[in-house]
C-alpha cells in the first residue's frame, strides 16, 4: 500500500474513533521526503466546511489519550503572521516563566493567543 492510501485509512479511522460521520476531506504531507530522516512530516487534512473543523478539533482530545494516537497533536491551518505571533507569544511565556512567574498559560482568546493564569 502505498503512503497515501495508508495516510487516507489513518484519518477515516480517526473519523471513526471519534464519532464523525467521514466527511469529503483532501490529504497531502507536508515538507520536503527525507529518507535519511526518522520524523515523519505533517499530514494536512483539508476539510470542506470550517463547522467540520470545530468539530473535528474538539474531538480530538478524546482520542489523544489512547497508546495508538498518543504524541499526535491536532492544530487548525495558520497565516504566516499568526505562526510568527503564536512564536512571539510562545516566547514571552517562556522567559516569564523562566523569570520566576507560575502558573502561566498560553490561550487562545477569540483566536488571539494571550498568556493568562492558570492557576484556580
Amino acid at each position: 500500500m502505498d503512503q497515501i492510501n495508508l495516510d487516507t485509512s489513518l484519518v477515516k479511522e480517526f473519523f471513526a474513533r471519534v464519532d464523525i460521520q467521514e466527511p469529503e476531506f483532501k490529504i497531502s504531507r507536508l515538507g520536503k521526503f527525507d529518507p535519511t530522516s526518522s520524523r515523519s512530516r505533517p499530514v494536512k487534512v483539508q476539510l470542506s466546511s470550517e463547522a467540520m473543523v470545530h468539530k473535528i478539533l474538539k474531538n480530538s482530545r478524546k482520542i489523544t489519550t489512547t497508546d495508538k494516537w498518543k504524541g499526535i497533536s491536532f492544530s487548525r491551518d495558520r497565516t504566516t503572521m499568526q505562526r510568527e505571533l503564536h512564536r512571539v507569544m510562545k516566547q514571552n511565556l517562556h522567559d516569564r516563566l523562566n523569570a520566576g512567574e507560575k502558573y502561566l498559560t498560553l490561550k487562545y482568546i477569540n483566536g488571539i493567543p494571550s498568556i493568562v493564569s492558570s492557576e484556580n
